[in-house]
């Protein structure tokens, strides 16, 4: 029962953060580009921060779980986005996606 009310919770809250995550997702397109260099060494830093506090396997093993449910979603949306294909995101992803899948043929 517990569980059961805090979904209801939780659902009741979800427009709320329907305009949180639009809020953040505007914020973020409106920053400057960075190199993969540049994004390499501030998710490093980060890295080092939270450490402590990250279940990295368990991270790791949602995404996984996210990307595969979504992935034509995801996939057309890194194929529209322009900054997503000039950094070739969807190329990356479906060679991050080979490689957890087992194939022998990604370039990870």
């Amino acid at each position: 029962m517990a569980f059961l009310y805090r979904v209801v919770a939780f659902v009741k809250d979800i427009p709320n953060y329907r305009i949180m995550v639009k809020q953040f997702y505007s914020d973020v397109s409106r920053l400057p580009q960075i190199s993969d260099q540049e994004m390499s060494t501030a998710m490093q830093q980060l890295s080092v921060r939270q450490n402590e506090e990250f279940d990295t396997i368990s991270a790791l093993k949602e995404l996984y779980i996210y990307i595969t449910k979504y992935k034509d979603q995801i996939m057309e949306a890194l194929e529209t986005d322009i900054n997503c294909r000039k950094m070739q995101l969807s190329r990356k992803l479906e060679n991050v996606a080979a490689t957890l899948d087992g194939d022998g043929t990604s370039n990870c």
